[in-house]
């Protein structure tokens, strides 16, 4: 339960820091030295957060015509393609 707490808290302060500093990188620390979690699993949870983000984005953008449809799914699959590699070569 200790550790269900210090999550929730570094989530908080995770959230409050994008306006201080890059969230992400901060709350991949927070996770990795406050909570203690295996920093391959971290870095995960960040990249499907950033990936979610991401659709989540170019779906809005494109649906108020503000992007191509052709540029996200020319750019994610080798996006994805790239993670995959590096966190294969990372083991």
């Amino acid at each position: 339960m200790n550790t269900f707490i210090t999550a929730i808290l570094s989530g908080l302060i995770s959230g409050v820091a994008p306006k201080l500093t890059s969230g992400s990188v901060f709350g991949v620390a927070l996770l990795v030295y406050l909570v203690g979690l295996d920093v391959y699993l971290v870095i995960g949870i960040s990249l499907i957060a950033v990936g979610i983000s991401a659709l989540v984005s170019s779906l809005h953008h494109t649906k108020r015509g503000m992007s191509h449809t052709v540029w996200p799914l020319l750019i994610s699959p080798t996006g994805i393609s790239r993670v995959y590699a590096g966190s294969y070569s990372t083991r």
